[in-house]
Order: C-alpha cells, then structure tokens, then sequence
C-alpha cells in the first residue's frame, strides 16, 4: 500500500509540473530574451498557471466523483459553466505582471488572447474527467474480477464436496460387495479404502497436488474394482511416463473412470474396461474405454459435470476432451497440458 501511494504520488507530482508549463507553449516568441526562470517563476504566470491545475483538481476529486460519476450530469455540467466566470476573471491579464525588460513586448500570459484561455480550461476539465472515470473504471473491473475470482473458488470447492461423497459412495459398494462374498481380498480393500481416504481428507483439498499421488489414488480405485469383480470384467491399465515434479487438480481424472465402471459392467455380458495414462514432458494423455452393457443412452452423471466444469475454471485454454459414444462402446480421449 505505501508503495502504491508513493507512485501515485510521484505520478501526480510529474503530472503537476507537466502541467504547469503546458501554458508555455501557447505565449508568443519574445522580441528581446531573457531567462526562461524569469517566466516560470514570475506571479502572473504562476497565478496563471496554479489557476488550471486548482481547476483540474476540483473537477477530477470533486465535480466528478459528486455529480458525474453519479449520473448528475445536468448538474455537472452547470456547475463547469459557474465554474468558469470566476475562472475567467482569475485569468485576465490585470492579475499578471510582465518580467522586467519585457515592457510593450507580448503579454506573458495569453490574458487577451481569451480563445486560448477557454482552450486550457476546457483541456483541465476534460483531463480531469477523462483520467478519474478511467481510473474509476478500472477500480470497478478490478472489483468484478476478483468477486469473478473468489466466486471461482467457491464453485470449485462445491464441486469437489460433490465429488468426494459420490466417490466414496461407489468405493463402499465395493467392499460391502467383497465382505458379503467373503472374500479374502476385503482386507486388502480396507487398506486401499484407507488410502483413498487419507488422500481425500489430506491432500484433496489443495489446489494442486503431485501427480504421483493423484495416480496413486486412480491405482487403488481400479485395484478395488478389480477385487469387487473379479474375473466377470477384463480390466486392464496401462501406465508409462514419468511423472515426477508435476502436479495436478486433485479428483480431475477419477470421474471419466467411475463414468466406465458405472456403464461398462453387466455380469451377463462380455465386459470390458480399458484405462491408459500416458505423461510425456508436461502432457498427460488419457484414455477411457468401455463396452455398452446396454442400449439405453449414457447419461453424465454428476461427477463427470462437475468435472468438465473444473476444467473450464482451471485448465480452460490447456485441455482437450473428445468422447466418442458408439453402438457398442463409449471412450474418453483426454489431453490435459500440466
């Protein structure tokens, strides 16, 4: 804050003194010379001069910000005409004294020359205006972004409360599957369960995670469907790559999985389910295949909603997804630049 403060400061200070000489550019060559200090120092001028630069003030941090920011425009614009009589009368030329060695040449100011005068209080106002309604738009946009912001970050974490108990709802259903068959294979799946569950209350809830844990967590899920099902499904899953040193959205993989085993097994039927996850350099590619177990049409569930909808806030330009839903099979193409 002191560091902004002090460039503003600096701004107005530079701007200030750019201002003040502007009024040089608009006196007549002298016919002797004398020191330009002369001039710049002397009271008319500087009468002169501090006139436009009050003016300009009292419009940008007064007259704008009180009436015409307020859409008083009416009243504004009268009080720029009142405004101007008193600032007519401060300019004229019985208040400036020429310097000395400058008597019967041009006048210092441009006292008679009102044309001229009328410009530089047009120009104060019209600076004046210009630069505080921009800057008032440029605070109003700043505002709307970060209220754009932190409206983000609450939809996302909704969006990962949603994901979380759906998960965990389906994993459930797979241990309770194994414990009423008595499988061996339960005890193992409460310490995969335990894991995932580690993973979801301790690291789910960051931004980013590492991506060794985030696979790590799709390892275990298919681990315990593989123990759920058993030999009625062909599951297979393809891992390579390296994945060291890079990190992702946590729970932005699960859903295109759960969306294959949610549709893709039928003990009646041959069931397939085909999973591959291929990192090269900062690219992470996925693939997600699975037989149709039936005719009906594939309704996004809302994992995968959510998940297409975390895309868009996170990864919006550095993500592609392609779904191809046939006859027979639905498969998931995902590319995703870390």
């Amino acid at each position: 804050m002191l560091k902004l403060n002090f460039a503003n400061l600096i701004a107005h200070i530079v701007g200030g003194l750019i201002f003040l000489s502007s009024p040089l550019l608009f006196i007549s060559k002298w016919s002797g010379s004398f020191d330009i200090f002369s001039i710049l120092f002397s009271t008319g001028y500087l009468i002169f001069s501090f006139t436009y630069l009050f003016v300009f003030y009292l419009n940008s941090y007064f007259l704008v910000a009180a009436l015409y920011l307020q859409k008083k425009f009416a009243l504004y614009f009268l009080s720029i005409v009142i405004l101007l009589n008193p600032f007519d009368h401060l300019v004229s030329g019985e208040h400036h004294q020429l310097p000395p060695g400058a008597a019967g040449q041009t006048p210092l100011v441009p006292a008679q020359n009102e044309p001229i005068s009328i410009f530089l209080f047009v120009m104060a106002i019209v600076l004046g205006l210009a630069i505080r309604t921009t800057s008032q738009l440029m605070v109003t946009e700043q505002r709307a972004a970060n209220a754009e912001a932190e409206k983000a970050n609450a939809e996302l974490s909704f969006l990962k409360a949603q994901i979380n108990p759906h998960f965990l709802f389906n994993t459930l259903n797979s241990i309770y599957a194994l414990v009423i068959r008595k499988d061996d294979r339960a005890a193992d799946s409460v310490v995969q369960l335990s894991e995932l569950m580690r993973y979801i209350i301790r690291d789910a809830n960051d931004d980013m995670v590492p991506l060794e844990k985030e696979i790590g967590y799709i390892s275990n899920y298919i681990a315990l469907q593989k123990s759920r099902l058993g030999d009625t499904v062909i599951i297979n899953f393809y891992l390579k790559g390296n994945r060291a040193n890079l990190k992702i959205a946590p729970m932005i993989l699960i859903s295109f999985i759960e969306n294959a085993f949610k549709h893709g097994v039928n003990p009646d039927k041959n069931s397939k389910i085909e999973v591959s996850i291929a990192i090269l350099d900062n690219n992470l590619r996925l693939y997600v295949y699975n037989r149709k177990t039936s005719a009906k049409n594939y309704e996004q569930g809302i994992g995968l909603r959510n998940t297409k909808e975390r895309l868009q806030y996170l990864y919006p330009s550095r993500h592609e997804l392609a779904i191809v839903d046939d006859k027979d099979s639905y498969s998931v193409h995902f590319l995703i630049s870390l």
